[in-house]
């Protein structure tokens, strides 16, 4: 999963005036339930999923106690934070897979 749409949707709104989270405000401008609206996304929320994964799972995020539910409902999560910085961001995140796969791992840039 790339990006955490539907995690916590309804505070995630309130952080946000891009879209598509600001469709969800849209919406309730129109004159939508709050309280249907948080209801519905529920049913969709990753952390209502998360026990369910039995693979080994990373979550990368920019603020990782943002996503505590998240990370502490999947039962075997790592965490990485974001740094944004060049490739660092990518050279982990293909490290930490390669590990996991039992493989060596490769810079993305091969020297002859």
């Amino acid at each position: 999963m790339t990006d955490l749409l539907f995690y916590r949707a309804m505070e995630a709104r309130l952080r946000s005036t891009s879209y598509p989270l600001e469709e969800l405000n849209d919406h309730l401008r129109a004159g939508s339930s709050v309280q249907i609206v948080d209801n519905t996304l529920s049913y969709f929320d990753p952390t209502r999923h998360a026990p369910a994964v039995t693979a080994t799972s990373l979550v990368a995020a920019d603020d990782p106690d943002w996503c505590a539910s998240l990370i502490n409902a999947l039962p075997a999560a790592g965490v990485y934070k974001l740094t944004h910085l060049d490739g660092t961001d990518n050279d982990f995140l293909d490290a930490w897979l390669a590990e996991l796969s039992g493989v060596r791992s490769m810079s993305r840039f091969v020297v002859g």
